[in-house]
């Protein structure tokens, strides 16, 4: 009898682990909510078709095989934290209120040593001064450099400390003719441009309609603040999706479907050039960033920023241009 009982258990065990182990091989797995990214349309203002040499090779082009979306939770500034940052930059009184077409209520303050811009719906923040970039030069190391950044935005209120790291530094100098702020290299610098990222992302953010970092400060050689712009994109986080990346092959399969964004040493309005005024374009580096396509944007895709050099009809040759394209695979 307890032989007979003990066949009964064995029996009804492995019927149980059956049972259990038919169930869990068969059960679906819940599936992924997959954000399907919307396509950026970055403004296309020179009309003009343009021809492509690249000057990169695959070795070169080393970037992820598949990158996530950015979420952003939240980037208005409320009326405290703008005048709070505005009171320890040293602008006092009331600001001028306007509403602008594209960033809605703007706070704007002026003193005779500087300006004061912020846009509360798209959580920007621009500080500008009246300082000459002819200053003189301490000979401040990168470190010293990047410090006086982090405190100016840490101290003066912009965002909280910890929440930004720096991606890189730029060096510029003025053109004389044009006045437009170009990259140089360090020993003929005139500005160092620290530009940051919010702590979570390791690739700069910029906008659809101009190559510019969404958060910098820029330092004269004496260690001075002559910019800054905060966009608070400190709120961020990772969807849970993840993206393919193009490869080299499809990145040159693609390429035509880059946009020109901005022209660097010319001063020029690139809608105001005819179709025939470029000619082709010698690719020379490419980056990975993510793109803001507009202030209201909830979602930031991964985009490649394309760095090259042109001719251009009335403005001579060598001119150094920006493009953007889809980094997202179509495969």
């Amino acid at each position: 009898m307890n032989r007979k009982k003990l066949l009964i258990i064995i029996g009804l065990a492995v019927f149980i682990f059956l049972v259990v182990f038919l169930m869990l091989k068969t059960r679906k797995e819940p599936t992924e909510k997959q954000i399907t990214p919307a396509t950026i349309n970055v403004p296309k203002n020179y009309k003009g078709e343009l021809s492509f040499n690249i000057n990169i090779s695959e070795k070169d082009f080393n970037f992820p095989e598949a990158l996530p979306l950015i979420e952003v939770i939240k980037k208005v500034l409320t009326k405290e934290q703008i005048f709070e940052v505005s009171k320890k930059l040293n602008f006092t009184g009331e600001p001028t209120t306007v509403n602008d077409a594209i960033d809605g209520l703007t706070y704007f303050w002026k003193n005779e040593d500087s300006t004061f811009f912020s846009f509360p719906e798209s959580g920007i923040i621009r500080f500008g001064s009246k300082l000459s970039t002819q200053a003189i030069d301490k000979q401040l190391l990168n470190d010293e450099v990047s410090l006086i950044a982090e405190n100016f935005l840490y101290e003066n209120a912009f965002t909280k400390n910890g929440s930004l790291k720096l991606k890189e530094i730029k060096y510029l100098k003025q053109d004389l003719n044009t006045e437009i702020l170009r990259e140089t290299k360090r020993e003929e610098a005139e500005i160092y441009e620290c530009v940051f990222n919010p702590i979570i992302s390791d690739y700069e953010i910029n906008t659809s309609w101009t190559d510019l970092p969404l958060i910098f400060v820029q330092i004269l050689k004496d260690g001075s603040v002559y910019s800054a712009q905060f966009t608070n994109l400190t709120d961020v986080q990772k969807s849970e999706s993840t993206y393919k990346i193009k490869n080299f092959q499809e990145f040159e399969n693609t390429i035509n479907e880059s946009v020109l964004v901005s022209v660097k040493n010319a001063q020029l309005a690139l809608s105001d050039l005819i179709k025939e005024s470029i000619a082709g374009v010698e690719i020379n580096k490419v980056e990975l960033i993510y793109l803001q396509e507009s202030s209201k944007s909830i979602y930031l895709q991964p985009m490649f920023k394309i760095y090259g050099t042109t001719s251009i009809t009335g403005f001579g040759n060598g001119i150094e241009v920006v493009l953007y394209l889809s980094a997202i695979s179509q495969k």
